[in-house]
């Protein structure tokens, strides 16, 4: 489901899957790719079809997250409540810094 941002998704962009939750569940669990149009289905809002690139066998925790301070900020860790948040590409390239640290590079974007 994608709630915000529609106009701005893009084919070929990069999507993190994020899990809400408590703070043992709450984290990073993979990524994937935009492979088409932002489209409105009938009986519950929009979508947009998403490759999945990677899903991580073990997740990446939210405290991980927290540490960096370009994320401290950012919304889905201050109020998580939605289905979709945009980053920027400082954000982004944070993001994937962390997936490096915490799970080499062959699994980040």
């Amino acid at each position: 489901m994608v709630t915000k941002y529609r106009e701005e998704i893009k084919y070929n962009d990069t999507v993190f899957f994020w899990q809400a939750g408590p703070p043992e569940i709450r984290g990073m669990y993979g990524w994937g790719v935009v492979v088409g149009d932002v489209k409105r289905f009938k009986d519950w809002g929009y979508g947009v079809p998403v490759k999945y690139e990677k899903i991580f066998k073990q997740h990446i925790s939210v405290t991980a997250f927290q540490k960096e301070p370009l994320l401290q900020k950012h919304v889905l860790l201050r109020m998580p409540i939605g289905t979709n948040f945009r980053l920027i590409p400082a954000e982004h390239k944070a993001v994937r810094d962390i997936i490096v640290q915490n799970l080499g590079k062959e699994m980040a974007p």
